[in-house]
């Protein structure tokens, strides 16, 4: 369980460092980094299950169920940091112009 933890906080943690280093990029960057990131994260998680179903000294169940609980909660307060980040943007944006 505790390698699910740390990749779920490693996955997130990356995350989080390129979306607030997109914050302050225009719109198009932003969101490529926003929705590059999730499928970078699904490819990581992919090939971690594959080399943990290989390596077999691995409790599986125990390794994708800390994933998936770390990974969803983790998720939700990235979220809840783009929210609260989104109206800075914009305001932001709007005294450039």
């Amino acid at each position: 369980m505790l390698y699910g933890f740390a990749l779920s906080l490693f996955l997130v943690s990356t995350g989080f460092l390129a979306i607030r280093w997109a914050f302050h990029r225009p719109p198009k960057i932003f969101y490529r980094v926003v929705l590059g990131g999730m499928a970078a994260r699904f490819a990581v998680i992919g090939i971690c299950l594959y080399v943990v179903r290989r390596a077999g000294n691995v409790d599986i169940y125990g390794f994708v169920g800390a994933v998936m609980a770390s990974y969803v909660v983790l998720q939700i307060l990235e979220v809840r940091f783009i929210q609260t980040e989104q109206p800075r943007r914009i305001s932001d944006a709007n005294e450039r112009n």
